[in-house]
């Protein structure tokens, strides 16, 4: 009788001891958790409570408050055009979705804007933003898919040093705030002077700089899902580039057969931008003053 009592007392002793080390290690598990959860969020830094849409809401809809919640967030992980606190319009205006608004997602700065009782909401500006007008050469390849509240890429192009065609990416994610109902290219003879030409939204930098580069250049666009680059990274493609590429070329079976086609070396420099062994000579131009002198092929 005594060796039972000894052996449930040891038994009981070593359950416990059991269950100490048990809880000890789980314990233990939790505060490492817990300490690197601590550190995560110290390197993400302050958090940030950012309005998101309770339901999906279309475009032109006039909002209130109560459609929004809040959702925290890092702040350091936040891109710049992503909008913080909801505008305050002025009085007799309210605010209205500018371009449709999923449930849960996060608001950009073109997608609130204020409005008084007007129903056309196409033309309504975000905050600080400037509506400007841009004739693309391409406006007739995307005019079934564009609407006013989509978003655009677009690309300048110009002629750069040497008589060297460049592009760049100007601006991405431009909202769209009216389609010409012609789409052809814009042209300033034509009677339509809004033919071809798109209205599209930017802060007053970009305005600027769309005007500036218009007088130098022409603008294509492409079709974008609203991201706007905040890398800071100027995307720049010119004919060397393009010259650089690497050219495929189709081994003849036999000496001489073949159309000759591949072996001609026009055709690479037409596909290229390249010389080809053309032989060149010299011009110049004189512009404003300035006279700059090129060697181009004869």
């Amino acid at each position: 009788m005594r060796f039972k009592i000894i052996a449930l007392i040891s038994l009981g002793i070593v359950l416990a001891v059991a269950a100490g080390l048990g809880t000890f290690q789980y314990t233990r598990a939790l505060e490492t958790e817990l300490s690197a959860t601590r550190k995560s969020l110290a390197d993400l830094g302050e958090t940030v409570s950012l309005p998101v849409p309770l339901r999906d809401i279309p475009a032109g809809t006039a909002l209130q408050p109560s459609d929004f919640g809040m959702k925290p967030l890092p702040a350091s992980i936040v891109p710049q055009n992503v909008l913080r606190d909801l505008p305050q319009p002025a009085e007799g205006q309210s605010l209205v979705s500018m371009a449709p608004l999923a449930e849960g997602a996060l608001l950009l700065f073109t997608d609130v804007g204020s409005s008084d009782a007007s129903t056309d909401f196409g033309l309504v500006l975000s905050q600080g933003a400037r509506a400007f007008a841009i004739a693309p050469r391409n406006l007739a390849e995307f005019a079934d898919r564009l609407a006013p509240g989509a978003t655009v890429d677009i690309i300048w192009t110009r002629t750069a040093a040497q008589g060297r065609m460049e592009s760049r990416l100007l601006g991405s994610g431009v909202r769209v705030l009216a389609v010409p109902g012609d789409a052809a290219t814009g042209d300033a003879t034509a009677a339509d002077k809004m033919a071809g030409k798109l209205i599209v939204e930017g802060n007053e930098e970009e305005a600027m700089r769309y005007i500036l580069a218009a007088q130098t250049g022409f603008f294509h666009i492409l079709l974008s899902n609203g991201d706007r680059r905040a890398d800071g990274k100027e995307l720049v493609l010119s004919a060397d580039e393009l010259a650089d590429l690497p050219v495929v070329t189709r081994e003849g079976t036999a000496s001489g057969a073949g159309t000759g086609a591949e072996d001609d070396p026009g055709l690479v420099a037409r596909i290229t931008g390249g010389g080809a062994g053309r032989p060149t000579c010299t011009t110049a131009i004189i512009r404003a003053g300035s006279r700059a002198v090129f060697e181009v092929p004869c």
